[in-house]
């Protein structure tokens, strides 16, 4: 029997999106023909302004890493959500009519959408071609997601959610989607994620203390500034501790905390890029991290408590993570950089407040994006 042909679309804006990509890889392509598309790399390019201005040397999206890399986080809110937002409003009629040549040439039998702000010409080119469309948030918030929708136009739209919260379905209300076509997925966790931890196992693998609680500090590529300062406040706690710092293919921020003064109570390992993030989680005490929601949901998937950054201004569509957080109490957010020692403190030497923050994590609600979402393609593709 033929197999279904899926395209995924999504995009190199921040790492959340590729690492979602990558997990709806894995969970379907031994059923489906399933083909990542970054349409503004491969159908929408000579739309692109950056592209134009920098005579293609760089595009909308390395400009918009290069902000995030730098921490200037309401910059990236004026320039996704004003001239971005805008930008893709005002050339909607010209990316629905490439949206519809590209379809109309590969004839997918399942859309997947994993893109903000573009999912109105999305859903118009795939709707104009009688092609099922889903999308699926990477980010809690859906605002950016649902920016144009009309559900009600596109009897084969349908939309995922993480977990199922007022705030987030009273979002998409706008988008005019009826209630059975927004399907509680879960997060599109990595299947690494999913596999119990064997701590001890894991441990004398990868050569971690067993003897001392481990601290991981993991802000990601875009947050890498601010890794280094917080490796040093993290440092000055007064109890001993093993200090797990990823720094990915930054070099510079690699050798900057390698020449940092060694606390002798801390042991302090450097950890390039890795694939085995999973395994440090399931490794792991306590998790420092941004504010990102892929993070988020791997460390909730993983029962790790987190001390989440919001030290400086927070991205527009990362404010519900925060909030998030603190409402299901699943770990703390700290909003002043100085608190950051005490915050681990409490964590690792109050047995009750860290007993009941590892019970809130075992109990929330971990629906399995790899069970839920096949299910749904599925349903929609007929096979």
């Amino acid at each position: 029997m033929k197999r279904k042909k899926l395209l995924v679309f999504y995009s190199r804006g921040g790492g959340g999106h590729l690492s979602a990509s990558d997990a709806i890889t894995g969970y379907l392509q031994d059923r489906y023909d399933i083909i990542p598309v970054n349409p503004f790399d491969d159908i929408l390019a000579h739309l692109d302004p950056m592209r134009k201005l920098s005579r293609n040397r760089f595009s909308g999206e390395d400009t918009y890493n290069f902000i995030i890399r730098h921490g200037w986080y309401r910059l990236i809110n004026i320039y996704a959500y004003t001239i971005g937002a805008s930008y893709i409003n005002k050339l909607a009629p010209q990316i629905t009519k490439l949206l519809h040549a590209y379809l109309n040439r590969e004839k997918p039998d399942l859309l997947i959408s994993l893109i903000p702000f573009l999912n109105a010409p999305i859903a118009d080119a795939a709707r104009k071609l009688r092609i099922p469309c889903t999308v699926v948030t990477v980010d809690l918030d859906p605002a950016t997601y649902v920016h144009g929708l009309n559900g009600s136009q596109h009897d084969q739209l349908y939309f995922t959610i993480p977990c199922d919260m007022a705030a987030v379905r009273n979002k998409i209300a706008a988008a005019g989607i009826p209630p059975e076509r927004i399907r509680v997925t879960g997060y599109p966790v990595r299947q690494a994620f999913l596999a119990k931890a064997e701590t001890e196992k894991i441990k004398k693998s990868l050569g971690i203390s067993r003897d001392r609680p481990v601290i991981f500090l993991l802000m990601g590529a875009n947050g890498a500034k601010r890794a280094f300062r917080f490796a040093q406040l993290i440092e000055t706690i007064d109890l001993p501790a093993e200090l797990l710092i990823v720094t990915g293919h930054n070099n510079r921020l690699s050798e900057r905390i390698a020449e940092m003064p060694a606390a002798p109570h801390v042991k302090r390992r450097v950890i390039g890029h890795t694939l085995r993030i999973s395994e440090l989680m399931g490794a792991a005490d306590l998790l420092v991290t941004k504010s990102g929601p892929t993070t988020i949901f791997e460390a909730i998937q993983s029962d790790l408590p987190m001390v989440v950054d919001a030290t400086t201004s927070v991205i527009r569509w990362e404010k519900m993570n925060i909030s998030f957080v603190e409402e299901h109490e699943l770990g703390v957010v700290l909003r002043r950089m100085e608190d950051l020692p005490q915050l681990i403190c409490r964590h690792l030497c109050d047995d009750v407040y860290r007993a009941d923050i590892r019970r809130n994590l075992r109990a929330f609600d971990k629906r399995l994006f790899r069970d839920e979402f096949p299910a749904l393609v599925q349903q929609v593709t007929g096979g």
